[in-house]
């Protein structure tokens, strides 16, 4: 049975942690069920838009309405851009963007003044939904 969460915040630690690991297997058969059916209804989408690379394709099923959307990743070599960038042409340059990212590894080395110089170029601070792992490590069960 599932519990509320006035119930599970009064559970110990080791209860808490294992309706935890309970839910996430649940969660994670009903997840592959949802990408197996992903797949298929992605693939009879494919089919019926013969050839198409991108691109949208709906459908009506009953009380279903049915989009699937396709498209393609294109990977860009940054070097070679940068090395050209000069000669080309400006519809090329306008549909490029180049996104700044953040080394958190590199920066945690940082002393207090190259901190504060980073400071001013940071526009945002939030905190990150915490990471959780609860892994069974009692007794290792006997198959008869």
């Amino acid at each position: 049975m599932h519990k509320t969460p006035g119930q599970l915040a009064q559970l110990s630690d080791e209860s808490l942690a294992g309706v935890f690991f309970e839910r996430k297997a649940e969660l994670a058969k009903a997840q592959k069920l949802v990408d197996e059916a992903g797949v298929l209804i992605s693939e009879r989408a494919r089919l019926q838009m013969a050839g198409v690379m991108e691109g949208t394709h709906s459908q009506k099923s009953g009380n279903f309405k049915i989009t699937v959307g396709f498209s393609l990743n294109r990977k860009l070599d940054a070097e070679k851009l940068k090395a050209n960038w000069a000669r080309l042409p400006g519809a090329i340059c306008e549909a490029v963007s180049w996104k700044a990212e953040l080394s958190v590894a590199k920066i945690r080395g940082f002393d207090a003044p190259m901190n504060a110089t980073l400071q001013e170029y940071i526009t945002e601070t939030k905190e990150a939904k915490p990471s959780v792992k609860v892994e069974y490590i009692g007794p290792a069960q006997l198959s008869g």
